[in-house]
């Protein structure tokens, strides 16, 4: 069965309603594909949200299979047809009538976050009480799609059932090694993709020109793994630790080469120094605000369709480990100046695992996908959804 006949197979069901709808209760074990809700609560700010109507579902193609036809969005089609096309930075959808719901994370009223060692301390809390209490909804098996540090520090977690680091080449082997040093009971699975047709008409489809598909791999491999879980599998992510673990976040929200060059351009003057508290105060009124509205508009809409895509792909729930409620708590109260100056995963590591963690000395990452170029073009997903029998326009 394809993907839009799986979805029209589920259409003749009422929607679950709920009094009040959260971004979590979409990306649930065993959650509905449909939902309708009084309200919706703090705006979902990281998993994906829309809404057609009063209809919502973490699924575009799913409300354009739901209301019968492609209403297109001219901005969309405009920017999935860019040549340097990446990602679509928008609330804004491939349909005018779908919208995706929510906002940045809204700060706290004091960033009471302030010491690295007091932030690994919040984050090591977070995570574990986040994981433990998806795991506790249903019985599911682990699986962490595993990189760099930000997804090797999910292996160390205190996992109820065993878990399964899969990683891709380059990074497979170092992957591999990292369990050896730091002697975790810990599988390790390589990832490959092959050019399976079935699996890539399914990213075409859950895409719905959100992104360059060139970036998102190993369909065929993770639909494998699903089906080999009978329904189980959770695929784990560890996207966008380093943004806020890192002095990354400078960069991130500003797109300047550092912080302090960015307050000396505001202040036009090279030798200017600033004083610490000028710092926070910049950091609190500007920089921190831009760096949410980043991760809200370019990380969600990045990583956050990837989830969507790997889902309506593999059948198998996705998770974010560092966008859990609690962990999302944790970056609202966050005083970045003065917590995040330096890496912090080597603390969070070290907590975790009780000892000092051995990290790879390196992330290459895997190279673009180049039989998926121009696979996320609105042509091609137009002309697919008219032979299904959607109607466009």
């Amino acid at each position: 069965m394809d993907r839009i006949h799986e979805i029209r197979s589920v259409i003749a069901k009422p929607p679950r309603h709920v009094a009040e709808l959260t971004e979590h209760a979409l990306w649930s074990p065993g959650a509905p594909l449909f939902w309708t809700a009084d309200r919706v609560a703090e705006p979902p700010h990281f998993y994906p949200v829309y809404r057609h109507g009063a209809t919502y579902s973490w699924s575009v193609l799913a409300l354009i299979v739901r209301k019968g036809h492609l209403t297109p969005n001219p901005r969309a089609v405009r920017a999935a047809q860019a040549r340097d096309h990446r990602y679509f930075a928008s609330v804004e959808t491939i349909d005018r009538e779908i919208e995706r719901v929510g906002g940045p994370v809204s700060l706290a009223p004091e960033l009471d976050i302030r010491e690295p060692g007091q932030y690994a301390d919040a984050v090591v809390a977070a995570l574990r009480a986040d994981v433990a209490e998806l795991e506790a909804q249903a019985d599911t098996t682990p699986f962490v799609l595993t990189g760099g540090r930000d997804s090797l520090n999910l292996l160390l977690l205190p996992w109820s059932k065993r878990v399964t680091a899969l990683s891709a080449r380059p990074n497979f082997p170092l992957v591999e090694q990292f369990v050896r040093d730091n002697d975790l009971d810990v599988r390790v699975r390589e990832l490959t993709d092959p050019e399976d047709a079935a699996v890539l008409d399914r990213e075409l489809l859950e895409n719905t020109c959100r992104a360059d598909l060139q970036h998102y791999r190993w369909g065929a491999s993770l639909r494998e793994i699903a089906l080999e879980s009978e329904g189980r599998a959770v695929f784990w992510k560890g996207q966008l630790g380093d943004v806020t673990m890192t002095p990354f976040w400078k960069k991130y929200a500003v797109d300047a080469s550092g912080f302090r060059d960015f307050v000396r351009k505001v202040y036009a003057r090279a030798d200017f120094l600033v004083p610490a508290v000028l710092e926070r105060a910049i950091a609190r009124r500007v920089i921190v605000p831009r760096l949410l509205s980043s991760l809200w508009l370019r990380g969600a809409n990045w990583q956050g369709a990837h989830m969507t895509v790997i889902r309506g792909t593999s059948g198998a729930l996705v998770a974010s480990a560092y966008h859990g409620p609690r962990m999302l708590r944790v970056l609202a109260r966050i005083d970045l100046v003065r917590a995040a100056q330096r890496d912090v995963r080597p603390m969070i590591g070290e907590r975790l695992l009780g000892r000092p963690v051995r990290y790879p000395t390196e992330n290459p990452g895997p190279l673009p996908s180049a039989f998926r170029r121009g696979l996320a073009s609105p042509e091609r997903f137009i002309e697919r959804l008219q032979r299904a029998g959607v109607g466009v326009g």
